[in-house]
């Protein structure tokens, strides 16, 4: 299993600030969160596949607008 995804996968909800930091300095401080599009590369068990995050850029309003 890749580390990116390592590191995800076993952290839990309630230790979101304790995963998010552990994972921040891998995209070289860019706020992915302005992006329209995001990459995300995942092996599990020697297979690899390719995420695509999608209009991360809406994200943000959306859940201000809720709130």
């Amino acid at each position: 299993m890749g580390a990116f995804y390592a590191k995800l996968s076993n952290r839990s909800f309630s230790d979101f600030d304790a995963a998010y930091s552990s994972v921040q300095r891998w995209y070289g401080g860019v706020n992915i969160f302005t992006k329209k599009f995001v990459l995300v590369p995942v092996v599990e068990d020697l297979h690899w596949s390719l995420s695509c995050l999608c209009n991360l850029d809406q994200l943000q309003t959306r859940v201000g607008e809720c709130g």
